[in-house]
């Protein structure tokens, strides 16, 4: 693997930037459309088929994506044996969705569910291609062609989907434009390589990939598990439109801040990677990502949060002015879940991947315990729920603190000193912003007040502070 260098990390981040919000920005312009025509109930039934054709998609990468990228010695041949896993596992959570989607739709009462299942989780194939292909990019370093791959695949698919919003098509839309994307990003990937991953099947190399993919895998799995808790329990126990405000106002921070940090995790990895026989090169390397991210992230969350019903009112009318409680609340779940993502890289770029499955393994049983007894027991609000959500995250940052100690001598205090100035800067930014709307400026004109005083504030702070994180990240944007 190539040498990490300060500017070869500020390179790839934006180049991981640009692919991720490129793509997110014609996500989001699709949402908004397709928010104006269809009903919070569409938005329910998409929300509970991504639940599950999600999970089986983490099944399909099997964790082989994290192993590729993290080997230090990388053959054809664990290329190969990856995809012939990956297509096996394909097919059968493929057949696994096709038999129990009538059950799927029979248990939420929404006939619909089965036919959107069965299309979408024909995606299942061509993610299993993507990636192998992703992980031999990423490798090389080559994230610009990820994002002329991702940003092309995600015109085309978005085109297509406005077309059949407008032209009737209504929730169907959204599985089509789904659908297409997942192929055209399987096909233009092999063509950007001039690769196809199905050579010849290693039975060795893959028994490896099988091995290390599992500690990988469990401790992905576990993760998702406890995270889709929450749109399984608001489908059941509440209403589709009830589970379509929750999707929808969760919908803009996870496009914005968790792309940001996926951005931010996507070339950590590999960074994190080629320190990991010099720990405290490695702890450098941690504090210093975790200080621009959070330095990064955590004004755009906050920021968000202080917009978000004027950002409903603009973007998704009035008749989604409900999700507005769930965005803000997302916001902060996000900004913590930055910091928590960061530090379970760690455990990977050193071999440590055991950890992390213990670590969602303790949380899964924290959410299975407390989500179910919130919603059926003591009847809470989907509001309560995602305060819940956000509770379990600070939790866990603390808890995986120890760990950080243990294996790079990284405790809570360190983590604190570097996460805190960041946090009070967006606190005392915001404080400006949120008075905007007092003047009675027409809404747009507010947002644009809003977003530019923001910005201003936040760097004045920063210089007059003399916070180490704006001029790290000053430093890395500079040698780029």
């Amino acid at each position: 693997m190539n040498k990490i260098t300060g500017k070869v990390f500020a390179q790839n981040a934006i180049w991981k930037f640009l692919e991720l919000f490129g793509a997110q920005g014609i996500t989001l312009i699709l949402a908004v459309i397709l928010a104006r025509i269809l009903a919070p109930g569409d938005y329910g039934i998409i929300s509970l088929t991504m639940i599950f054709v999600s999970f089986s998609d983490i099944l399909v990468q099997g964790g082989f994506y994290t192993v590729l990228v993290q080997k230090k010695e990388v053959a054809d041949a664990d290329y190969s044996a990856a995809n012939y896993l990956s297509l096996i596992f394909a097919f059968l959570l493929y057949s696994a969705n096709f038999y129990f989607s009538s059950i799927i739709a029979k248990y939420y009462t929404i006939p619909l569910l089965e036919s959107v299942l069965k299309t979408v989780a024909v995606t299942l194939f061509f993610n299993a291609f993507s990636v192998v292909l992703s992980a031999r990019l990423v490798r090389g370093l080559q994230f610009q062609k990820l994002f002329y791959v991702r940003m092309l695949s995600a015109v085309i698919s978005g085109i297509l989907g406005i077309w059949l919003a407008y032209s009737g098509y209504g929730v169907w839309s959204l599985v089509w434009q789904k659908f297409a994307q997942q192929l055209l990003f399987a096909l233009l990937l092999v063509v950007v390589t001039g690769k196809i991953p199905i050579m010849f099947f290693p039975v060795e190399r893959a028994k490896v990939l099988m091995a290390n993919g599992l500690q990988v895998l469990s401790g992905v799995m576990v993760a998702f598990l406890g995270d889709s808790l929450y749109g399984v329990t608001v489908g059941k126990a509440y209403s589709p439109e009830s589970l379509g405000f929750l999707d929808k106002g969760d919908q803009l921070p996870k496009g914005l801040i968790l792309n940001a940090n996926a951005a931010i995790v996507g070339v950590t990895l590999p960074t994190l990677s080629f320190y990991q026989g010099d720990l405290i090169l490695l702890k450098r390397a941690v504090r210093r990502i975790i200080r621009v991210s959070c330095y990064v992230i955590f004004p755009l969350s906050i920021g968000l949060a202080a917009s978000s019903n004027l950002l409903i009112r603009i973007l998704l009318t009035e008749k989604w002015i409900y999700s507005t409680p769930v965005m803000q609340l997302s916001c902060f779940f996000y900004a913590t879940a930055t910091i928590l993502q960061i530090q379970t890289q760690v455990f990977y770029s050193i071999g440590k991947n055991g950890v992390r499955t213990a670590l969602e393994s303790f949380k899964l049983i924290i959410t299975i315990v407390l989500v179910p007894c919130a919603v059926f027991i003591l009847g809470f609000h989907i509001y309560l729920l995602m305060a819940l959500k956000v509770g379990i995250s600070i939790g866990m940052i603390m808890i995986t603190a120890l760990f950080s100690k243990k294996y790079i001598d990284y405790n809570l205090a360190e983590l604190f000193s570097d996460v805190v100035p960041a946090f009070c800067l967006s606190v005392l930014m915001v404080i400006p912003v949120i008075s905007i709307p007092l003047f009675g400026f027409p809404d747009l004109v507010t947002l644009l007040l809003e977003g530019i005083t923001g910005i201003l504030v936040y760097v004045f702070l920063s210089i007059r502070f003399n916070v180490s994180a704006f001029f790290e990240l000053k430093e890395l944007l500079k040698r780029n």
